[in-house]
């Protein structure tokens, strides 16, 4: 799904473009984001709450009319799992408290041992 502004042809408009990194997020998220090179070395980084995603018309189709987001990203799709334990947590803890936060990086993998460079 272009949550981050990443977009195709293929894909409807995105849902949460540019939103940045957010302010307030936790230690282990931030040191994740760090290991990828942080701002510097990634793009696209944004964030949306199970609240936005709940309400989004999942039928909305691309510029050709021919892929719904739901074909894209709905739960038959390999983010169903992601939406399903959003689904569950927010359930616990309200939907507004719940946030998927996404960016993209170039990364570099030696090419012997398979290992990130």
């Amino acid at each position: 799904m272009p949550a981050s502004g990443v977009l195709t042809t293929r894909t409807p408009h995105p849902l949460a473009e540019g939103r940045g990194f957010p302010s307030d997020a936790s230690e282990g998220l931030r040191t994740e984001y760090a290991a990828y090179g942080g701002s510097a070395d990634v793009y696209g980084t944004t964030q949306i709450t199970w609240a936005e995603l709940a309400s989004t018309d999942w039928q909305e189709a691309d510029s050709s009319g021919t892929r719904s987001r739901d074909m894209v990203a709905g739960d038959g799709t390999r983010w169903g799992p992601v939406w399903s334990v959003m689904r569950t947590l927010s359930a616990l803890h309200g939907a507004d408290n719940v946030r998927l936060v996404v960016w993209f990086a170039a990364i570099a993998f030696d090419s012997a041992s398979g290992e990130r460079a």
